[in-house]
This record gives C-alpha cells, sequence and structure tokens, in this order.
C-alpha cells in the first residue's frame, strides 16, 4: 500500500456536540481552530465550500460516526488549499461517545484519503479496513492483537486467512452483507476463536469496509450473572417465579395449541420439622433434592419452578382434570421416596394444589391464587394429596362482590387516606424519603387491605381516578411538610399498569406538581415490572415523558415480576427496589448475604440506585450496610404511619434525620 503524501496541519479534540476542547496548530498560515469553537461553524467560517461539508459533519457527529470530508480553505498566505477534515469518535468503556478526535490535513497536492494512523492507534477500538478482495489495507495494533498476529503484519492479508475461524461466522456474513448492499451496519456479536464478545460498527465504502469494534465480554458476563440472579432461584437452580410468570403468560397465549395449561402449587408436608432439627444447611440441602426429583418427573415443555421456602410450582400444558391428576399423583409418588440427608433417611410427602386455565383463570396471577387456595385444601385433607380449585373453596369470591360495590363511591365519600414509611439511607441512617401508601377504612368491611382492593379497581377502571387523587394529595402534602421543615421531602408514589397505559399521566403528573408548587425532583414514581411490559413500547414512551419532567423512576418489587436485565437496560429507571422476599428467606439461606451483595453490585454496575424493602433485623441491616445499600424501608424503622403520626415522627427527629 502506498503511503499518501500529505501535511497534517493541525490535531484536535472535541466533545461529543463538536465543540473544540484542545488543538495544536503545526501551520500558522491555516485559519485556527481554537477551544470553544464548533467544528461546524469553523467550516462555515473558512471553508469556500463550507455549508455543505458542516451539515455532512453534523450529522456524523449526530451519529456518533467517523467522518472525512475535503474543503477548499483560504488560508493566510492567501492561497487555497484543499484541506481534509476527518475524525473519530472516542469510546467510553460502556460504549457511549465521550467526543471526537480529528485532524485537519493538507492535501492540495496529492488528493489522498487522509491516513489517520496515529490517531486510529490511540483510540480504545480495534480498527481495520479491507478492499473489496477483502485483502486487509489497514489494522491497528488493537485489531492485529486480537487477531493473534505481530503488529504491523496484517496488511495486504486476506481478512479470513489472519483470523482463523471468522469466516464461518455471523459477524462474516454481516460484513458480506454490507459489502454486497453498501450499507453501515452496528451489532454485537461473540466471536468463538478469541472467547469475546464484540460490539461491531461496519461503514460501507466504495472501495470495501472500514470496521471499528470493541471487547464488551465484562459487560456481558456482568449483565448474565444478573440475569441469572433475577430469574433463578440461588438455592436449586430452577427458574423463580420472576421467569416463571413470563412463561405461564407465553403458554397461555399460544392459541395454536389446543392443550390447556395448568399449574400446580406443591407445598412440602414436614420440611419445617427438618430444617427446624436439623438446621438450615440439611434444609438446603433437603430442597435441593426435591428440586431435582421433581425436575425428573417432567415431561418435555413442562417446567418446575421454585417460588421460596418449601413451596414449588409446576406449570404443565395438559387437557382436563384426568391428564392433570395424572401428573400430581406422578409428583406424589416421586416425593413419597425417602431422601437421605447427611446419612439420615427422611421422608417429607407434599400437598398439591391445581388450577386449570379457562375453567378457572386466564392469567398468571390467577393461577397462582387458585392453585395456592386449593393447595391449602389439599393440606387440610391430610398428607400426600393434591386438590383442584373450585369456587366454593373460599368466601373469597362473595367478598369480592363486596369490595367491588364499595369501590365505586368509596373516593367520593372521603374512605382513602395515604399513610406515610420513612426510606432511610442505609449509611448514615438519615430519612431519605418517605413512600406513600393508600389505606381504605371503610365503615361496614372494615380495613381492607390493599392487596384485595387495589387489583379490583385497577380490573373495574377505578384506579385511574383514584391514582389521580393519590398524586395530588402525595405533592401537596409533601410540599407543606417540606415547607413546615424546611427541607426538600422526597416523596415516592406506586403507579398502577392501568395508570401507566392512560394517555393522560403524564400530564396529571404534572398538573400535580405545578398545583402543589413541589419540586419535580423531590417526586419519585414507582412502576412494578409487570405493568411495564404490558406494552414495552408504550412503556418507554412514557417512562422518557415522565423524566423530560424531572421525576425519579423506581422498578418496585423487582424479583417478584418479570425480572429481566433487557428490561433494566431498556427502560430509563433510576432505582431498583429489592422485594422483601430477598431478606425474609436471608434467615433461611446461609447464601442469602452474598446473593444480595451480587445483586446490589450489579445493579450499580448498570447505575441504579437501590433500595431494600421489608427490612425488619439489625442482622440483615448490617448486611445491607457490607453490600452498600443505598436505601432501606421497613418495620425496623417505623411501620406505615397516617399523616399526623408521620408528623410527629418527623417533629421528634427533624433536626437530626431529615437529609436533603
Amino acid at each position: 500500500m502506498q503511503e499518501p503524501t500529505t501535511f497534517i496541519a493541525s490535531i484536535w479534540t472535541t466533545n461529543g456536540q463538536g465543540v473544540c476542547t484542545s488543538a495544536v496548530d503545526k501551520d500558522a498560515d491555516l485559519p485556527p481552530f481554537p477551544a470553544g469553537v464548533f467544528l461546524a461553524d469553523w467550516l462555515r467560517t473558512h471553508a469556500v465550500d463550507g455549508h455543505d461539508a458542516a451539515a455532512r459533519v453534523t450529522d456524523a457527529l449526530g451519529r456518533q460516526a467517523a467522518f472525512d470530508d475535503e474543503v477548499a480553505v483560504a488560508c493566510a498566505d492567501g492561497r487555497v488549499r484543499r484541506i481534509v477534515v476527518s475524525g473519530l469518535p472516542r469510546r467510553a468503556g460502556d460504549g457511549t461517545c465521550e467526543g471526537f478526535s480529528g485532524a485537519f490535513a493538507d492535501v492540495t497536492e496529492h488528493q489522498e484519503a487522509l491516513d489517520v494512523r496515529t490517531i486510529l492507534e490511540s483510540i480504545e477500538d480495534g480498527f481495520f479496513t479491507v478492499n473489496r478482495d477483502w485483502e486487509i489495507t489497514y489494522a491497528n495494533t488493537l485489531a492485529e492483537v486480537l487477531a493473534g498476529v505481530a503488529p504491523g503484519t496484517s496488511t495486504g492479508s486476506v481478512l479470513w486467512d489472519v483470523a482463523p475461524g471468522l469466516e464461518d461466522t455471523p459477524i462474516a456474513a454481516t460484513y458480506r452483507r454490507a459489502m454486497e448492499r453498501r450499507e453501515n451496519a452496528s451489532f454485537e456479536a461473540f466471536y468463538a476463536p478469541a472467547g469475546a464478545w464484540l460490539s461491531l460498527r461496519v461503514y460501507a465504502r466504495e472501495d470495501g469496509l472500514s470496521v471499528f469494534f470493541h471487547d464488551i465480554s465484562d459487560r456481558k458476563r456482568a449483565e448474565a450473572r444478573l440475569e441469572e440472579l433475577a430469574t433463578r432461584d440461588h438455592l436449586t437452580g430452577l427458574p423463580n417465579r420472576a421467569w416463571l410468570n413470563g412463561h405461564l403468560k407465553a403458554m397461555l397465549g399460544r392459541t395454536q395449541s389446543q392443550a390447556g395449561t395448568t399449574v400446580m402449587f406443591i407445598d412440602l408436608n414436614r420440611f419445617k420439622e427438618v430444617n427446624d432439627s436439623l438446621g438450615h444447611a440439611a434444609g438446603d440441602n433437603l430442597l435441593q433434592q426435591v428440586g431435582q426429583r421433581l425436575q425428573s418427573c417432567m415431561r418435555p415443555g413442562d417446567v418446575v419452578a421454585r417460588l421460596g421456602g418449601d413451596e414449588f410450582v409446576v406449570a404443565a400444558s395438559c387437557t382436563g382434570r384426568e391428564a392433570a391428576a395424572g401428573i400430581a399423583q406422578r409428583l406424589l409418588k416421586t416425593l413419597t421416596v425417602p431422601f437421605y440427608v447427611d446419612g439420615l433417611e427422611m421422608c417429607v410427602g407434599a400437598s398439591i394444589g391445581i388450577s386449570l386455565s379457562g375453567q378457572d383463570a386466564a392469567t398468571p396471577d390467577l393461577l397462582f391464587q387458585n392453585a395456592d387456595t386449593a393447595m391449602y385444601k389439599a393440606k387440610a385433607l391430610g398428607e400426600s394429596s393434591y386438590q383442584f380449585f373450585e369456587p366454593e373453596m373460599s368466601v373469597e369470591a362473595r367478598r369480592r362482590l363486596q369490595i367491588e360495590a364499595a369501590l365505586r363511591r368509596a373516593l367520593e365519600l372521603g374512605q382513602f387516606e395515604l399513610y406515610y414509611q420513612p426510606r432511610i439511607d442505609v449509611r448514615t441512617l438519615r430519612l431519605r424519603g418517605v413512600e406513600v401508601l393508600l389505606r381504605w377504612t371503610h365503615p361496614e368491611l372494615g380495613r381492607v387491605p390493599p392487596l384485595e382492593f387495589i387489583p379490583i379497581a385497577e380490573e373495574r377502571g377505578h384506579i385511574e381516578a383514584i391514582g389521580k387523587w393519590v398524586l395530588r394529595e402525595a405533592c401537596r402534602v409533601g410540599k407543606r411538610l417540606g415547607d413546615k421543615y424546611g427541607t426538600m421531602l422526597h416523596v415516592s408514589v406506586n403507579v398502577s399498569a392501568r395508570q401507566l397505559r392512560s394517555a393522560d399521566l403524564v400530564t396529571e403528573v404534572e398538573q400535580a406538581l405545578r398545583d402543589a408548587g413541589f419540586p419535580p425532583c423531590a417526586l419519585e414514581l414507582e412502576l412494578t415490572e409487570s405493568a411495564l411490559i404490558d406494552d414495552t413500547e408504550q412503556s418507554v414512551d412514557v417512562l422518557r415523558r415522565l423524566k423530560r419532567l424531572g421525576v425519579t423512576l423506581a422498578l418496585d418489587d423487582f424479583g417478584t415480576g418479570y425480572s429481566s436485565l433487557s428490561y433494566l437496560k431498556r427502560f430509563p429507571v433510576d432505582v431498583l427496589k429489592l422485594d422483601r422476599s430477598f431478606f425474609l428467606e436471608q434467615s433461611l439461606d446461609a447464601n442469602g448475604d452474598e446473593f444480595v451483595s451480587a445483586l446490589v453490585h450489579m445493579a450499580h454496575a448498570l447505575g441504579l440506585k437501590v433500595v431494600a424493602e421489608g427490612i425488619e433485623t439489625e442482622d440483615v441491616m448490617e448486611s445491607l450496610r457490607a453490600c452498600r445499600c443505598d436505601e432501606a424501608q421497613g418495620y425496623l424503622f417505623a411501620r406505615p404511619m397516617a399523616l399526623p403520626e408521620f408528623d410527629k415522627f418527623l417533629q421528634s427527629g427533624v433536626s437530626g434525620v431529615l437529609a436533603a
């Protein structure tokens, strides 16, 4: 390859918007490119054909892409010189663009492509170019090191010869498509010969391809680990409820299958005795054996998961009660065979509750609920038995009708009340904010638990009006208490799935903030994972609009919904709230501290603040301090309080616990 004869007149760097941050000028006659000046403005001012060039460079900056443009520039010596303006994006470790590095080169005598090898060797990306015969025309040192060849030896060689094993990979297929169609590509892929995940950007040219790549193996390992933590039970390795929820939803959505979906709740009969008498280690060993035993009974396509404690769930495709009963009998039979733990023989047995889709329920939540109800009926009947869900098993159906009727006028009659639970800084024990919780007291039904009335309110369409009231009242109280105590009180409000789907949500949030005079940065909206994935495209749009208002977004009850790293990456959330179940199980599981620590570390790596819910003991609090969890709430600090009680709570410690 013949070396181009060029003269580097200036080397410079810019930020991501193209504003000069540094420049070294080697040609006194070329107009200077001083710090603080936009590259596009320099082109418009000094280049004869600068407006078109400025537009092209501005477009490349916006796409965070490399650029290479030739312009005519009037210089101080009176000459008009042909100057090549070229730049390359600088990438941070996470792949974001930090800015651009580039140069002005005088190619008046030889108008050839600018060789920016000095810049290409300084970037953190591997880079190479090939011609249309796939011969390497340039490769920087990082690219050659990844290919396993000595630096400076690859030029002129065929790409497939330099990188053995590449030719038959999806990466190579993308290269060929880019070459044939002359289209750019950006993608991530695993490069097996090097055992590395790569982020690649391919730019098609008239005479071949230019390829930038970056090793993202560390990020991929972190993502895979967090995905595993979020969707797998760490003790047995079985799927957890988060994963099972998504799987059940998919099973229910397969209209082409004539088989129904069956959920079975399995509760071990003597597990507490084993745990209490032999200790948690023996109990963990037994649970692992039970998980393996249940898996061995599964047909292809059926799934067994662990919910926690001694509760397991089976999701199976089968038609009718007879087929479901056959599966249940097989499960009970395998569990009656003795287990051996620490040399001791033990028999545990189980009770199984069965819920059928269509007949009993059409959603994962209802299948779970009905199977759980049936399981308690089976438990009451004696050991090693199973029961199908029947509507008459409980009085819940009648109570539900009462709740539905009373909900219609509960807001109008002023029966709702907000309670407040403090959120505490784990390190300093200072008050960081408060979560607002809805409570309902009915004159006849008494105090109705939120888990009873909120799903019904959402299903019957009352939740939007209730949620609007909660939001306005929370902002009003937050403003009043903040003014009273001379601080900015951070208030967290739950948003339901139906509210998230409402076209008016963003407007209602903005109106509530404006009417109360409450600062947006002090408002946090909590959303559940299941609410977000009902319509991911709409959810992403709504969350981005809410972010533009300046509010904080939190993912609530992480670990109970569809916990997935892909959702954490896609949705612009700021806070991850760990469900209380993580900490309830710590007392049963010797690995609980390590599990929570890994989860907190992974969340921090994704730039998320972590809040632990349901903290009740000092031991758990010490674990949270050790793993650098950010905030916590629970009965250890304070139960949810009515407003007068919360006001007294603030009065008693406002000088020492309120944090801005």
